[in-house]
């Protein structure tokens, strides 16, 4: 700061002042709090973002595994059935078999042509998918099959709704954020209540004279003040009051919040752990369906050759065999996506 005085006396003043400020009874502390806890808010969002992503990804790699699996079965299906028409086009052209059964194995082998180009469809789509969240343009052979890589075979439901409710408390974002939200609200508060009370600042000023002229140096004696200032507002038309219940308000929103999160995540673990029980025992009713399936087919092959079954009896058999692979292979797959749903659910 710089001032010159006027008449025949000059002097011209540099002065530097300091202020700190030694309390304000919590409104700067209550500040710096609730600004780490959005802080802590902000990096807990980019998380949940990239969990997101991850589980987009986690499932288009079960969709993909999945419908490897299904064409899979139509390939080997379709072997199966390439093979009986070779051997009924020579035994239709020795007149030991009829040409309406070559028809019924034909039939057989474009209904599985066409569900092979529906299951392909579908693996494209997600392949598409994988493409644009990974950038990594793969094709179907080069993503490890889940036969082999048993991503959530080794991954153990938790069944106990208590433990998976401390879990949630534990690592959920979305519930981590619900209540640095609570938090900072409090710290609103807290600032709000603190800015009743009066600001102490200690205040420090340097002054130095530079008298010229006819001035004299004794009367321009450079100086250095230091001094307390306390500040108080008498009135402020009850800004301070109105403030302090606005947040009040903001804090009863934010824990209605967390309420309302923590009820909809209970009835979530209890319709998941209902789900999970009941796919769990649908698999294993798969399984088991699809492997006496199998036996019957063997069966019914052997006393087809021996003419005690029709050739419409042996196709009928391989075809509930291979609807008991599809439903196996969906149950599992779901089995698999609520293991995925209850990661989800514990995390973001």
């Amino acid at each position: 700061n710089r001032k010159e005085s006027s008449g025949t006396e000059r002097n011209v003043e540099n002065k530097v002042s300091l202020s700190y400020r030694i309390t304000d009874f919590g409104v700067r502390g209550a500040n710096i709090r609730k600004s780490e806890y959005e802080r802590d808010n902000s990096k807990t969002d980019y998380e949940k973002t990239k969990n997101i992503v991850s589980q987009e990804v986690v499932t288009t790699y079960y969709n993909i595994s999945k419908y490897r699996e299904m064409i899979d079965g139509v390939n080997l299906e379709k072997e199966f059935y390439k093979k009986m028409l070779e051997t009924f086009s020579l035994l239709v052209s020795s007149g030991v078999a009829m040409q309406s059964d070559m028809r019924k194995v034909q039939v057989s082998i474009d209904a599985l042509n066409t569900r092979s180009i529906m299951y392909q469809s579908m693996l494209d789509d997600e392949m598409y998918k994988m493409q644009n969240m990974t950038g990594l343009n793969l094709s179907p052979v080069q993503i490890q099959s889940d036969e082999k890589f048993n991503l959530f075979k080794k991954y153990i439901f938790v069944e106990s709704p208590e433990k998976l409710m401390d879990m949630v408390m534990k690592y959920n974002d979305d519930y981590k954020m619900l209540v640095n939200t609570r938090k900072a609200a409090t710290e609103d508060i807290n600032a709000a209540k603190s800015s009743y009370f009066p600001t102490v600042d200690l205040v420090s000023s340097y002054v130095q004279n530079n008298p010229s002229g006819s001035a004299k140096k004794s009367d321009y004696e450079d100086e250095f003040k230091t001094g307390i200032n306390v500040s108080f507002n008498i009135f402020n038309g009850f800004r301070n009051s109105a403030q302090e219940r606005k947040m009040v308000a903001s804090y009863s929103q934010a824990k209605l919040q967390i309420d309302d999160f923590l009820i909809k995540t209970r009835y979530n673990i209890d319709s998941q752990l209902s789900r999970y029980a009941a796919a769990k025992e649908t698999y294993s009713v798969a399984e088991r369906s699809h492997t006496n399936a199998l036996q019957l087919t063997e069966l019914y092959e052997q006393e087809f050759q021996l003419g005690q079954k029709s050739l419409l009896d042996l196709i009928s058999s391989r075809n509930e065999a291979f609807q008991a692979y599809v439903s196996m292979i969906d149950s599992k797959y779901s089995l698999y996506i609520l293991k995925l749903q209850q990661l989800s659910l514990i995390f973001h």
